[in-house]
């Protein structure tokens, strides 16, 4: 969830600020299995859900006031536009995060995107918190 706010915050001309959220959590659980959270504004919204059992489900998808749909899917290695698969080179992010690892590392210095994690504490202090069926 935190890196589907962090590329939604990095896009949106505006910031994201929660209206309301609605948080499920499992009884045998203390934390939430699923948050569905509405946003101030313009109609952004975002649903997740972490009950797939089968293995990472990682997919963000985004549709633009004109209609265009992107899609990034299998943790970031399949782009979408409108349906039609994009070229991705086969290395990915990676070496460059990497590298910027090492850079920060190097010069002691610090990268830090705090929007994702206000808007997951904001969505914790306004939410409805919803009891659901128990997740093993």
């Amino acid at each position: 969830g935190i890196n589907a706010l962090s590329i939604a915050t990095r896009i949106l001309p505006e910031p994201l600020l929660v209206q309301s959220a609605s948080l499920s959590f499992p009884s045998n659980r203390q934390a939430p299995i699923a948050a569905d959270i509405r946003f101030h504004g313009a109609d952004h919204s975002a649903g997740f859900d972490w009950r797939e059992t089968r293995g990472e489900c990682w997919t963000v998808q985004v549709e633009t006031a004109d209609g265009l749909r992107l899609e990034l899917m299998d943790g970031g290695a399949r782009l979408l536009l409108d349906g039609e698969t994009q070229h991705i080179p086969s290395a990915g992010e990676y070496p460059a995060l990497y590298a910027r690892f090492a850079e920060l590392v190097e010069s002691g210095g610090s990268d830090v995107d705090i929007e994702p994690l206000r808007i997951t504490a904001d969505a914790f202090l306004i939410g409805a918190r919803e009891i659901v069926e128990s997740f093993n």
